[in-house]
């Protein structure tokens, strides 16, 4: 039987138990054991990974496929990971020039990104340790078009192709 500290520490996942543990737990014993890799751990590794050009990103070692515009707006962030945009600038990034690019528009597409992203970190588990449980923040500014969004992850969790310029996107808007 698991004491109620353990089972706030497994609940909390700061403890793992074997097979073994489990077996006897639910007073059993093991019949046999599979031997599984551990977890991967993203404190102070990359977690998101943006290839060259594709719709499809890694973030929690998990696939996420994503639209064209969403890609774009999710470069622009995580050119400046944990810094702050402005809705203007993801506005430009994700549409072309002229196009309409007020906040509602902005808003769908990071409330898009942002399921998509903790979606891929729910699935991911015990294997999304160290990740944000929200991915993108929000600050709300007091106008809609003063609010900003970030990054939740430092530069060193974020790896971009050299050539995510705007000059290389330019003309996929």
């Amino acid at each position: 039987m698991l004491s109620l500290g353990r089972l706030l520490a497994l609940e909390r996942g700061k403890l793992r138990l074997d097979v073994d543990e489990i077996a006897a737990a639910h007073g059993r014993p093991a019949s046999h054991r599979v031997q599984a890799g551990p977890a991967p751990d993203f404190r102070g590794k990359a977690s998101l990974t943006i290839e060259e050009g594709g719709l499809v990103v890694r973030y929690a070692d998990r696939e996420v496929r994503l639209t064209p515009t969403e890609r774009r707006v999710l470069v622009a962030l995580a050119r400046r990971p944990g810094r702050p945009a402005p809705v203007g600038d993801l506005g430009r990034a994700g549409w072309a020039p002229g196009a309409p690019t007020d906040f509602a528009y902005v808003r769908t597409v990071i409330s898009q990104l942002r399921r998509k992203l903790n979606s891929a970190a729910a699935a991911a588990g015990p294997a999304a340790a160290g990740l944000p449980e929200d991915v993108i923040e929000t600050r709300k500014g007091r106008f809609d078009d003063a609010t900003t969004y970030s990054l939740a992850l430092g530069a060193h969790q974020v790896v971009l192709p050299d050539s995510t310029s705007e000059a290389s996107h330019a003309s996929h808007r």
